[in-house]
């Protein structure tokens, strides 16, 4: 492999994982403030309370894991510090570095989420479609979904021609958002 290495380096995102840390504080204070404020402690627990108390929290980890994400692709290899995935981003972040050699595949998956929304009065069936990159290598399977960071498919093109690899497009599956919340396994290969 006597390609120059490319260079380059990808960071967290900032103002997506700001933003997450702040509406996720606003949630968490939203949650416990209502109880005090709302005639009806009860029904203000399990209607209002409850809901801001767990959307607060995970938007809290889901910044702290956007604030923590990086991507380097250097003259050595590929270095790498994810969060870990529970069904969204949670602690602890984990730290790779792979040599050029180490990598033996790379994928790419899309996975279609189904959620019911609700439509006025109407539920309806609606979809989120995730793009999950995957690399094969000689320790296992390194995940990392699409939006973790900024310019990641830019980063798995160029590390695909400095391996001299093409990736390898999975297609498409469908995917549980509940199961992937419940067992916190990425639905793909």
């Amino acid at each position: 492999m006597g390609q120059p290495s490319p260079t380059l380096k990808l960071g967290p995102r900032r103002i997506l994982a700001t933003f997450c840390v702040v509406l996720g504080a606003m949630m968490l204070l939203l949650g416990l403030a209502f109880p005090w404020v709302a005639g009806s402690a009860w029904l203000a627990i399990f209607l209002i309370s409850l809901p801001c108390v767990l959307s607060g929290a995970l938007a809290l980890v889901t910044g702290w894991g956007l604030a923590q994400a990086r991507l380097a692709l250097g003259e050595q290899g590929l270095d790498l510090r994810l969060p870990s995935w529970r069904g969204f981003l949670c602690p602890p972040s984990r730290t790779w570095h792979l040599a050029w050699d180490q990598i033996q595949a790379l994928e790419r998956h899309t996975v279609l989420f189904r959620t019911f929304i609700m439509i006025g009065p109407v539920p309806a069936l609606s979809g989120m479609a995730v793009v999950f990159y995957v690399l094969q290598t000689e320790q296992g399977r390194l995940v990392l979904p699409d939006k973790t960071l900024p310019r990641l498919a830019e980063a798995m093109a160029l590390l695909a021609a400095r391996l001299g690899l093409s990736i390898h497009e999975a297609g498409s599956r469908n995917g549980s958002l509940l199961q992937a919340l419940l067992r916190g396994k990425l639905p793909v290969g």
